[in-house]
């Protein structure tokens, strides 16, 4: 088990019939019983690389920007 990743990522997308999450490699949602088509699958994939695409822009942007206030704040309360 990686320190940085004590569980493996399970991408999923939802459902376009129910709305609830599938896992990536299911052809069949387990909730409604909807069978996926070629295009479902691919607007799947695309919705898993835009969540990954978010979650990187908020480590690059936003985390260092808090640590900079955070820090700011500490130096001004020691005063």
């Amino acid at each position: 088990m990686d320190f940085f990743h004590p569980l493996p990522k399970r991408d999923s997308a939802p459902c376009p019939s129910c709305g609830k999450h599938t896992l990536q490699d299911e052809m069949i949602c387990c909730h409604c019983g909807y069978e996926f088509t070629a295009k479902d699958r691919r607007l799947h994939n695309l919705y898993i690389e835009h969540q990954s695409r978010k979650g990187k822009i908020l480590a690059v942007k936003v985390f260092p920007i808090l640590f900079v206030v955070l820090t700011i704040l500490y130096i001004l309360w020691k005063r």
